[in-house]
């Protein structure tokens, strides 16, 4: 039989080949990886510039001012602000001077979570009557909370307060009549190891700050606040309206390894709230 192989030429070529297909496909396949990594960095920049907007717009939509309450906003800053945020939301089915009783059923009684002693607080709707007109929360401290039972039968929370007779008096106050509960709470940036990130901070629990989202860009949230007119202002009990902007980093810890891309530059997106309760 006569068998012939391979030449050494032909194996030359055969390899070359290999080769040139092998460097092809490493090149697509990196080409493929850089750009599913650039999509996955980009989508979480989207993310954390949504979850910075949802928060803030969650938060601060309830803010407000009245002549009892004074301003629900704490402090201002061009990186954070300081604020009363809402928890709850109910009607007082009595009062006393050391109680108000909220009803708990679930047609009157609407909470993120159950109230707690001293990290949070209570509004008082005081609306007078006939004779003065009030229309103004009036705060009070949660001491204690209990269960109980409202003069209809329903159920009820006992938080245990201070409203002394004569402020009852004095405001005209009775039940039925709304009432709110809230945490002063602080939102901000702030340096997280070599990051910026957005932040929340229970200021009334003593809270130390917690990560929400990020990383963002250097100056990546600026703050504006507007008066009566659309005029800039620095004083709380003057803010009508919040602004601003979030710039966020493509997180490049989404994916890593083959593919790296060079970094992209932030994303941002500008937002604007208008404080729903003031004058």
């Amino acid at each position: 039989m006569n068998r012939r192989g391979m030449t050494l030429v032909e194996v030359l070529i055969t390899l070359t080949i290999t080769a040139g297909i092998v460097v092809l496909s490493m090149t697509l396949l990196a080409d493929i990886a850089r750009q599913a990594r650039g999509r996955l960095e980009r989508a979480g920049a989207a993310e954390t510039l949504r979850t910075v907007a949802a928060v803030l717009d969650r938060e601060l939509w309830s803010v407000g001012w009245d002549s009892l309450g004074g301003s629900d906003v704490d402090s201002l800053g061009s990186t954070g602000v300081v604020t009363r945020a809402m928890r709850a939301t109910g009607l007082a089915c009595r009062l006393a001077p050391d109680t108000v009783e909220v009803a708990s059923d679930s047609s009157r009684w609407f909470a993120e979570r159950q109230p707690v002693p001293g990290r949070d607080s209570l509004l008082l709707y005081l609306e007078g009557d006939s004779t003065a007109m009030v229309n103004a929360w009036l705060p009070l401290p949660i001491v204690a909370v209990g269960a109980g039972t409202c003069p209809d039968g329903a159920p009820s929370l006992l938080l245990s307060t201070s409203l002394p007779p004569s402020t009852i008096t004095r405001w005209r106050a009775a039940a039925p009549t709304p009432v709110r509960t809230f945490e002063v709470m602080a939102f901000e940036s702030y340096s997280s190891g070599a990051a910026l990130v957005f932040g929340a901070r229970g200021v009334s629990s003593g809270a130390v700050v917690q990560p929400v989202a990020g990383p963002l860009a250097a100056s990546g949230l600026a703050l504006e606040y507007w008066g009566t007119g659309g005029a800039p202002v620095l004083r709380p009990d003057q803010v009508r309206e919040m602004s601003g902007w979030v710039r966020a980093i493509p997180d490049a810890e989404l994916a890593v390894g083959f593919g790296r891309a060079a970094a992209a530059p932030p994303d941002s997106l500008f937002f604007r709230v208008r404080l729903r309760n003031v004058p």
